[in-house]
C-alpha cells in the first residue's frame, strides 16, 4: 500500500516531497502491533523513495475516539523522529467535538510532542465549530490545522487564530465530499477568505482514493470550479513549502527551488 501510494505521488502528481499520515492503532491486529506497523511503513517508504526519487515523511495519527492511545502514538513519533517520522495529528470524526474539547489524554500527548519538538497538526473545523480550531491552535499548539473551514464563521475566534500564524491544510474536493462545504457555495469556500486575509494555507488532495483527484486535478478543480486565481494557487505552494515538516532549511530551499522551476 505504501509503495503504491508513493509511486502514484511521483508518477501521477510529479511530487518530490510528500507527507503521508496514518493511524498505527487502526492498522494493527493480533499479530501486528502498532510499532511494527510504523516500522513496516518506514521500510516501505525508504524503499519507494529510492525507487522514485521522492522524499517521503510520516505523520502518526491519534484517533480522537481512541484517546487512550494518544501517549503511545506520541512515544512512537519521538522514538522514530529523525528516521522518517516528523509529526503527529489528531484525526477521526471531528463532528463529535463538543464544548468540553478534546480529551485530557490528547492535550497531554500534544504537550509531550511539543517538548520533544515533534511537529503537530490537528484536524479541526471541518465538521466541528470554530471553537475546535481555536482549541487546536491555542490548547494543542498545533502548527497546522487540517481543514479549519468553520473558523471563518466566528469573527472573534477567527481574529485570534489569525494571530498564531497557523497553517491551514485546505482540501477543496474533500470538503465537498464530507459535507463541510456545500457544492452550491464554492465561490464562498473558506479558502477564498484565507487568501484574502493573507493566511498561510495549502491546497491538498486529502485522499485521492475517495475524491478521485491527484494534485494536478485538484488544482484544476480549484481554478475551474472554485474560481481561485492563479496567484492564490501559486501562493499556496509557497505557503506549503514554508509549513512543511522538513528536517533542515537546506531541504526547504531545495523544495522551494522545485516549486519555482
Amino acid at each position: 500500500m505504501t509503495l503504491e501510494c508513493i509511486e502514484d505521488c511521483a508518477t501521477k502528481s510529479g511530487l518530490c516531497y510528500v507527507e503521508l499520515r496514518f493511524a498505527p492503532y487502526c492498522l494493527c491486529g493480533p499479530s501486528l502491533d502498532p510499532e511494527t506497523v510504523v516500522l513496516t511503513v518506514l521500510a516501505a517508504t525508504r524503499r519507494a523513495s529510492r525507487a522514485y526519487g521522492l522524499e517521503a515523511r510520516l505523520i502518526l495519527c491519534i484517533i480522537r475516539e481512541m484517546p487512550e492511545t494518544a501517549d503511545a502514538v506520541v512515544q512512537l513519533a519521538i522514538k522514530y523522529q529523525g528516521h522518517g517520522v516528523v509529526g503527529i495529528d489528531v484525526a477521526g470524526d471531528d463532528s463529535l467535538w463538543n464544548a468540553e474539547g478534546v480529551s485530557k489524554e490528547i492535550v497531554k500527548a500534544y504537550a509531550l510532542a511539543e517538548r520533544y519538538r515533534v511537529h503537530r497538526t490537528a484536524h479541526a473545523g471541518e465538521n466541528s465549530p470554530a471553537a475546535a480550531v481555536h482549541e487546536a491552535a491555542y490548547t494543542l499548539r498545533a502548527e497546522r490545522i487540517g481543514h479549519g473551514y468553520n473558523v471563518v464563521h466566528n469573527p472573534s475566534l477567527y481574529s485570534l487564530v489569525k494571530q498564531t500564524n497557523v497553517h491551514f491544510e485546505v482540501c477543496p474536493s474533500s470538503s465537498i465530499v464530507t459535507g463541510a462545504v456545500h457544492p452550491d457555495s464554492l465561490d464562498r469556500h473558506p479558502v477564498h477568505q484565507f487568501h484574502l486575509d493573507g493566511l498561510s494555507y495549502s491546497l491538498n488532495t486529502d485522499d485521492p482514493l475517495i475524491t478521485g483527484k491527484w494534485i494536478a486535478e485538484e488544482l484544476e478543480f480549484c481554478t475551474n470550479q472554485l474560481g481561485l486565481p492563479l496567484g492564490a494557487i501559486h501562493q499556496s505552494k509557497l505557503h506549503a513549502v514554508k509549513a512543511a515538516f522538513l528536517d533542515t532549511e537546506e531541504e526547504r530551499a531545495m523544495l522551494l527551488k522545485h516549486i519555482l522551476t
